[in-house]
């Protein structure tokens, strides 16, 4: 009887429960239905995160593991055993239930990537269409200088400076701008791939993306120049004039984002939990009898969950250390007893390194906001001068214009706004990292708006 009693608990620690958290089962399998299709018209960010939360399988995966967790936690309260058979019963049924933490820190967790994923792959796209315009616009600038060249060096005037070779060298940019032009298309077709699965949804599913940009980044003041007493400097036109700055929407903490991040992250939830487990563990070898003693280990075990390797090749990513209980401690209960504080002393340890990692991630995401941010500042000064190089060649007198003018316009135009894209998306990505990094600490939505005089 002592053996099958054993045997039982076994088993029944082998499932987390979610009864402490007030979730039940039926709401597990409500959530876990397959959306339906998605309806026809464009889905803004929001649709998307809506449909990834019901068919991302990882997250079915998440609810399932909760469910059985449950299950588990029910069966091992309902046994009626006597402690004198098993002693380290109530023990293992608080382990129990710490377990649905766990279980339910992973699901929280889960989500939290889901969303990151999807964000994450929604913004890309986002990008891909403003570069496509940057490409669309260079095209047809290039088109109608060609025009206007060819046009000059079929007039024959001896004052044009437009040659044959400027006509080729404008082929060629053409011609290169082309190629841009597939390679953004074909981007853009791994990017909604990329989407899909983080979504959960498959190819032959409706979908179609909104075109609505990226989140605010920063804001425009214009500002009148001034002389040293004041008085407001004008052109010989009489108009003021005036010079403008940039100031950032988002107003960021550091330390304000770290504290969020170790208060609501799922991994640190876990960690922590883990470690009130394993102290537990203590209190249950000291219960039992005889020469060995079973662990939690021999139903739950800790390293379910891969644990990220550290690497340093071009980058450097510290990895995570994973908790340690072996499913028999061995030997007198003293002895088992000092093993099992040496796995809690263990376990402490990795509740620090989470902390560490958990803030570190945070601190990453926070500099690569700010640099993105630095650089949309010092790009959004010059956007508008580079982007109307173009139209100014182009407008130029036949004897004035050429096409080194025209090629150089171009690439300073096209230049300046990709990089201002680029540094837009890069933003657009680190404030989803700081909304992941602190498990929704920090929201991207609603964008701050500047302020009012």
């Amino acid at each position: 009887m002592l053996s099958r009693s054993r045997n039982l608990i076994k088993a029944a620690l082998a499932c987390v429960c979610m009864l402490a958290l007030g979730m039940s089962v039926s709401a597990q399998q409500e959530a876990s239905q397959p959306a339906p299709a998605a309806a026809a018209g464009p889905m803004n960010l929001d649709a998307c995160i809506a449909v990834g939360m019901q068919r991302q399988p990882s997250l079915d995966a998440a609810r399932a593991s909760l469910s059985a967790a449950q299950t588990g936690s029910q069966a091992i309260n309902r046994m009626i055993i006597p402690r004198l058979f098993v002693p380290d019963l109530p023990v293992r049924r608080q382990q129990a239930c710490l377990g649905v933490t766990i279980a339910s820190a992973s699901l929280t967790q889960a989500e939290w990537d889901t969303r990151y994923a999807i964000t994450r792959n929604y913004f890309t796209v986002q990008y891909i269409n403003m570069q496509r315009v940057v490409v669309d616009d260079t095209l047809r600038n290039l088109e109608a200088s060609r025009k206007k060249a060819q046009k000059i060096f079929d007039s024959g005037a001896a004052q044009v400076k437009i040659t044959k070779i400027d006509l080729e060298n404008l082929d060629t940019n053409f011609a290169i701008m082309k190629v841009k032009k597939a390679q953004i298309e074909n981007g853009m077709l791994k990017a909604v791939a990329a989407l899909r699965e983080a979504m959960g949804i498959g190819c032959d599913d409706p979908f179609e993306i909104a075109a609505t940009g990226l989140p605010g980044d920063v804001y425009k003041v214009v500002h009148e120049k001034k002389d040293d007493k004041g008085i407001v400097l004008k052109d010989n036109k009489g108009k003021p004039l005036t010079y403008e700055t940039f100031h950032r929407l988002y107003k960021l903490d550091k330390n304000e984002l770290i504290a969020k991040g170790l208060a609501n992250r799922g991994e640190m939830a876990r960690a922590a939990t883990a470690d009130e487990v394993v102290r537990l563990e203590v209190e249950a070898q000291r219960r039992i009898r005889g020469w060995k003693g079973g662990t939690f280990a021999q139903g739950a075990d800790l390293h379910v969950d891969p644990v990220p390797l550290m690497y340093a090749n071009h980058d450097y990513k510290p990895g995570a250390t994973a908790p340690e209980m072996p499913n028999l401690i061995v030997g007198r209960k003293n002895d088992r007893l000092a093993r099992a504080w040496d796995f809690a002393a263990r376990s402490a340890a990795v509740v620090a390194k989470t902390s560490n990692l958990i803030s570190l991630d945070v601190e990453v995401q926070f500099l690569n906001w700010q640099e993105a941010a630095e650089d949309i500042e010092e790009l959004s000064r010059i956007v508008d001068l580079a982007s109307s190089l173009p139209k100014k060649v182009q407008d130029l007198d036949p004897i004035d214009f050429t096409g080194s003018a025209v090629i150089q316009a171009n690439i300073q135009a096209i230049t300046v706004r990709a990089q201002l894209n680029e540094a837009k998306h890069n933003h657009a990505l680190a404030l989803a990292g700081l909304e992941r990094a602190t498990a929704g600490g920090f929201s991207i939505y609603p964008v701050p708006q500047p302020p009012t005089k």
